[in-house]
């Protein structure tokens, strides 16, 4: 990347000059609204967006130059909105929103003259020193409206006019699967797939390409579930230690005169005010919200351990008067080194909490500090002391794994520390260098100063998982290690409770600031600015406050499918899967679970897969249901390593397969 306000070349500069002329195949309408970017991105009515979105591709041609070529998605659907309207929603390389200051530069671009677009466009490269001889990688995907096929061709034609850059339309997807499609793709992995095989679908925005037909709807909403999962973003808005995150976290006063527990208060009472009206979404949504006991609980998000017992206390007592909670409840807190004493721990301890999430990270002091925690490793083994000295047995620990100047030996080291005082559950998290973060700034380029290459940070991983097996722990999912309770093959009791419902869609309830749901088929995220959300709960919860709200677990099988596919391949328990052919619904199910399969025994040669495909009864005596049977489970570790690139190609089968006739799909 060029540097901030250097000249571009004279070449560069005929780029933009080419790209602003092709703009007259989509002239700006005279009586054009003026349109604003979004936390949804542009939407309004689908007739006056073709400028716009040939604009959008221009700038995520651009947005993904100043990103060195990394993969930029673009959606263009409106979600809920009426049939006549469309939208267009850029997706960065993580499938992590826009940033701000980029959502600023959309809505300049959207609304500028046809005339000035050259200039302005120049202004923006220059400003931004983006380097336009870099090749930019552009990932398209669109709903089902009559209206995409024509927006995404202009899309298409603005990115590929920005040259050099490679255009990929995916057809018709809905936005979690191009944010998982965008994320593979910024992986790289199609390189790492076996031979002869491509990791994404690729398709032109027509009737006729592969990728682009349409996924089935059903009728009728999911069945109600239980109310068993609680995901309180309470943390969210108390002080945060650390550099290498990217949460929806607030700062708050810690200069002891009174205004951080002043804060923390009203933002409580605005969560109580949640938990006592909603946990689905919008307010007008909990009667999809099954009442019943809790059979789990989890704190997390930013530092839950600073939040007084006084607050935690009445957190839970509403929690309880709302839902109960079943006597082998499992509340975890998230408790950082150096965030608590020991008397607190005894408070939370007695309050209910059984298990404690600690922050360690490393037990090396200079990668504590590259990682800008607040923290010590001596605090680290205090905090760690303390929970056992207040009766809380039930420890988890967080570990980084390549970190700049990380060696085996010192990730492995702390390792069998953690284990031997005690800590019957570690996740060991792979540092991702996620652009527009610190780490990312400060580390640029594996392979110097200390950031490891992809190929030394798999070698760390593999290292990590034959230590934590010979020390006695299950690898039973991609990032998490559990203490086995015996020299037998069964499942650990100290798995957590809590992913575990994530990574096998068990509905939950969710409370506070960008806190997330899963309810009825429908994912629901607050706001995550901290004012806005106590804003939005103040005024009832409305639907249109929420960050965002995706339907497609609800009104997609396919989607629900694809989901339960990529989560449950995350486990070292995998998948297994029965599709009932006595439906037309079940008969699509069974295509997809053989696109499945087809895409997996490739990788199941290259020893990363184990997989199966059974056809027959549903029951060995009950030939009136015949179907199909799928089991699939990646293997530890090398399974584990490649599992975005497995998955991608698993997700690439089954949007290749074909649509079922729309006059025989049935409901889920």
């Amino acid at each position: 990347m060029g540097a901030s306000g250097s000249a571009a070349p004279a070449v560069a500069v005929l780029g933009l000059e080419a790209a602003a002329l092709g703009s007259a195949n989509y002239p700006r309408p005279e009586a054009a609204p003026e349109i604003g970017y979004g936390t949804a991105g542009f939407r309004t009515a689908a007739d006056v967006l073709d400028n716009v979105m040939y604009r959008m591709g221009i700038l995520a041609a651009l947005r993904s130059k100043a990103l060195d070529g990394k993969s930029v998605g673009v959606m263009i659907t409106a979600s809920h909105n009426p049939e006549r309207d469309n939208g267009v929603k850029l997706v960065e390389p993580m499938g992590e929103m826009l940033p701000q200051e980029w959502e600023a530069h959309a809505t300049k671009l959207a609304n500028t003259p046809d005339d000035r677009l050259a200039i302005v466009l120049e202004e923006l490269v220059k400003l931004l020193g983006i380097d336009l001889n870099i090749n930019a990688i552009v990932v398209v995907g669109r709903d089902t409206r009559s209206s995409s096929v024509r927006l995404a061709l202009a899309l298409c034609d603005g990115a590929g006019a920005l040259r050099p850059s490679l255009v990929r339309s995916i057809g018709v997807v809905t936005t979690p699967q191009l944010h998982y499609v965008v994320r593979c793709h910024r992986l790289s992995l199609e390189n790492c797939s076996p031979p002869g095989r491509t990791a994404l679908a690729a398709g032109c925005p027509d009737s006729g390409a592969p990728g682009s037909s349409s996924l089935p709807k059903t009728t009728s909403a999911a069945a109600l579930p239980d109310a068993g999962q609680v995901d309180t973003g309470t943390a969210d808005a108390l002080p945060h230690r650390g550099r290498y995150c990217d949460f929806p976290i607030a700062v708050l006063s810690g200069g002891g005169d009174g205004r951080g527990e002043l804060a923390m208060t009203r933002y409580v009472d605005h969560l109580v005010d949640e938990i006592q009206h909603g946990g689905a979404g919008a307010f007008a949504w909990t009667d999809g919200l099954r009442e019943g006991p809790l059979t789990s609980l989890y704190f997390g998000g930013g530092t839950p351990s600073l939040l007084p017992s006084k607050e935690l206390a009445r957190i839970l007592d509403s929690l309880d008067r709302r839902f109960g909670f079943s006597s082998d409840a499992e509340v975890t807190v998230e408790m950082d080194p150096g965030t608590f004493s020991l008397e607190k721990a005894k408070e939370f301890a007695s309050l209910g909490v059984v298990r404690a999430s600690v922050g360690v990270q490393s037990l090396d002091a200079e990668l504590l500090r590259r990682c800008g925690r607040g923290h010590s490793a001596e605090e680290a083994l205090k905090a760690l002391e303390a929970l056992g000295a207040a009766g809380i047995r039930n420890v988890s620990a967080d570990l980084m794994s390549g970190l700049p100047g990380q060696s085996e030996e010192q990730l492995l080291s702390a390792v069998r520390q953690l284990v031997s005082l005690g800590v019957n559950h570690l996740s060991v998290y792979d540092l991702q260098f996620e652009p527009g973060t610190d780490f990312a700034r400060r580390f640029p380029q594996p392979g110097r100063d200390g950031r490891p290459t992809d190929e030394a940070a798999a070698m760390l991983y593999a290292s990590c998982h034959e230590e934590m097996a010979a020390l006695g722990f299950e690898h039973y999912e991609v990032s998490s290690f559990a203490r086995l309770a015996g020299s037998g093959s069964q499942a650990s009791p100290n798995r957590s409770r809590h992913n575990q419902a994530y990574w096998r869609r068990t509905p939950y309830a969710a409370f506070g600031n960008g806190a997330a749901s899963f309810v009825a088929g429908l994912r629901a995220t607050r706001p995550r600015d901290v004012e806005a959300y106590l804003a939005w709960v103040a005024s009832g919860g409305p639907e249109s406050g929420l960050h965002e709200v995706d339907i497609s677990q609800r009104d997609h099988a396919r989607d629900a499918l694809n989901e339960a596919v990529m989560l449950g391949l995350r486990t070292s328990d995998g998948i297994r899967f029965f599709a009932d052919e006595a439906s037309a619904a079940g008969r699509d199910a069974a295509l997809c679970l053989e696109a499945v399969a087809g895409a997996l025994l490739p990788w199941q040669e290259t020893g990363h897969v184990e997989v199966s495909l059974r056809r027959g009864a549903l029951e060995p005596d009950d030939s009136s249901h015949p179907g199909v049977e799928l089991c699939a489970k990646l293997l530890a570790p090398e399974g584990f390593l490649l599992s975005d690139s497995i998955l991608s190609d698993a997700l690439a089968a089954v949007m290749q397969v074909p649509d079922p006739d729309p006059t025989s799909t049935t409901s889920k």
